[in-house]
């Protein structure tokens, strides 16, 4: 799987949506705020991203759902 297929593939699953840039704004308070609990998350970026990618092997580790992507990529920011 390459990388737009893993996005794809977590937002499906997940129903957050992939925001490649962070604006400026503090519109986007909601989505990029490190202390909003990962429940009210809409939306994932490239860092989440990255980390998710630390954990992944192949299409079995694919998330179930949003709880579970945030779960792996806050395994994947202690290591």
């Amino acid at each position: 799987m390459n990388r737009k297929e893993i996005i794809e593939q977590i937002e499906i699953k997940t129903g957050l949506f992939f925001q490649s840039e962070i604006a400026d704004s503090n519109v986007c308070f909601a989505n990029f705020n490190e202390e909003l609990r990962d429940e009210y998350k809409l939306s994932f970026n490239s860092s989440d991203l990255n980390y998710f990618l630390k954990l992944f092997k192949d299409v079995n580790d694919l998330p179930t759902n949003a709880e579970d992507f945030w779960e792996k990529v806050k395994e994947a920011k202690s290591l």
